[in-house]
């Protein structure tokens, strides 16, 4: 059982090109982060939606467990911007999280 808690991290999201730099910084209750990066992305067998030039360089996800978060973050890299932003919309994932564009560009969802 896992028991709820009032305590809230304070967790930074890096950016792709400078690990030193803290691009977005989230409060996290009861919940969990995970982020995926293009580069050294073990995604190379075509799946349905996937760009054959990535958009994004890097997604982070945040949702209530880190096996969905991490999940989700993946498919953001394999999908890209446009089809991952449909794909959450459509499905009403309850996610919200920080994209990175491959023009450095900043996404909130």
């Amino acid at each position: 059982m896992v028991r709820q808690c009032d305590f809230v991290w304070q967790v930074g999201v890096e950016a792709p090109t400078n690990l030193n730099h803290v691009i977005h910084q989230y409060g996290i209750r009861n919940g969990a982060m995970a982020t995926s990066m293009a580069k050294g992305s073990r995604v190379s067998v075509p799946i349905q939606c996937q760009e054959t030039h990535r958009s994004l360089t890097q997604a982070t996800v945040l949702t209530a467990d880190l096996t969905t978060a991490d999940m989700l973050a993946t498919t953001a890299i394999a999908m890209g911007q446009s089809h991952f932003e449909d794909f959450v919309r459509t499905q009403q994932l309850p996610v919200k999280g920080l994209l990175v564009t491959s023009s450095d560009n900043l996404v909130e969802i």
